[in-house]
């Protein structure tokens, strides 16, 4: 668990525990959806620069204080790999700005119009763009669908009991009750202990269940009586 960022786990069954469940819940909802709601409105208000803000932590990502200030286009490929959260616990956002001058009084620095050289490279150990935690090299999307497609590869990264805990929020969401009226891609259904996976010859590391759309619709013809609220 180390390795993927979560040394701090603190054992599912104590107190401590459920409280960093939770608090893990809690937190990966919120800064995604509060993500793609912003988005949705800088896109709105037509913004035609952005600008990354580190989010001042005490102990900051050095990446991602490399990227405070950085003021770019809104259409610049960077942002499709880059905009924020770009991992578990980040903080970071974007402000849009009308102009330069507007941008360096919301933290642009001047002349930083250029991502880094490296911006672009590949850490083989993540899959992702170096400083960006593995999975989260997207762009939020502007509904807790799409923030959902976009958490659901990260399950299998989690410890079981956080994994499962996001799994039943997202399963009891009015959300999964519309997807379910109108599925299209695919959402996750539950987490397989070691044991039962690999009965399945389910992959090495793989452990979350996806419901597909075309598994959700042959129910839905077939089952009428089973209701979203069943698969909770």
């Amino acid at each position: 668990m180390r390795k993927h960022g979560w040394h701090g786990w603190t054992g599912e069954e104590t107190a401590a525990g459920r409280a960093w469940r939770t608090r893990v819940i809690y937190q990966t909802n919120l800064a995604t959806s509060y993500a793609a709601g912003r988005l949705a409105q800088l896109k709105e208000a037509g913004f035609r620069y952005w600008v990354y803000r580190h989010s001042g932590s005490e102990h900051p990502r050095l990446q991602h204080l490399a990227w405070d200030g950085l003021t770019l286009p809104a259409d610049h490929p960077f942002w499709q790999t880059h905009y924020p959260p770009n991992g578990w616990g980040c903080k970071c956002r974007v402000v849009g700005a009308d102009g330069p001058k507007s941008a360096e009084r919301l933290g642009g620095k001047p002349g930083y119009t250029e991502p880094p050289a490296w911006w672009d490279a590949i850490d083989e150990k993540t899959g992702e763009p170096v400083g960006v935690d593995n999975g989260w090299g997207y762009m939020p999307g502007g509904t807790v669908v799409d923030t959902v497609r976009a958490l659901k590869d990260k399950l299998n990264k989690l410890p079981p009991e956080p994994s499962v805990a996001l799994i039943q929020s997202w399963l009891k969401s009015e959300t999964f009750a519309r997807w379910f009226e109108q599925p299209s891609g695919g959402w996750p259904l539950a987490r397989l202990p070691d044991a039962d996976a690999q009965a399945i010859g389910a992959k090495e590391g793989v452990r979350v269940a996806i419901l597909s759309a075309e598994t959700a619709a042959k129910q839905a013809t077939r089952h009428p009586d089973i209701m979203p609220e069943d698969y909770a």
